[in-house]
């Protein structure tokens, strides 16, 4: 995702600058990426999701979250930013030697 300024003119996002580190300093060490979110990224985010794809472990599908999707957005975002937020681990399906979905 890319902003622009008030002069019109391409910025970076936060995310795209972490990359850029990234890339440039292997060795680059990060404890908190939260500050780098916002509710922007997280609903463009949602709106890439595969609905077919999408049921988590904890069953919430994706048209169950759009119900509620900014109240949703804000909640995690708060949640990431205090670091209450635990991702749950990802589930295997199917025989993953046979090349398996993860999600």
């Amino acid at each position: 995702m890319v902003g622009h300024s008030k002069d019109n003119k391409q910025k970076t996002t936060k995310l795209q600058r972490i990359g850029t580190r990234t890339e440039l300093k292997k060795d680059t060490v990060f404890n908190n990426l939260g500050h780098a979110d916002d509710v922007n990224f997280l609903r463009e985010s949602y709106h890439q999701l595969d609905a077919r794809k999408v049921v988590g472990c904890d069953g919430v599908t994706k048209e169950a979250y759009r119900e509620r999707l900014e109240e949703n957005l804000r909640d995690l975002l708060a949640r990431i930013r205090r670091g209450a937020y635990r991702p749950k681990p990802s589930r295997l399906v199917g025989n993953t030697e046979g090349g398996g979905s993860v999600f």
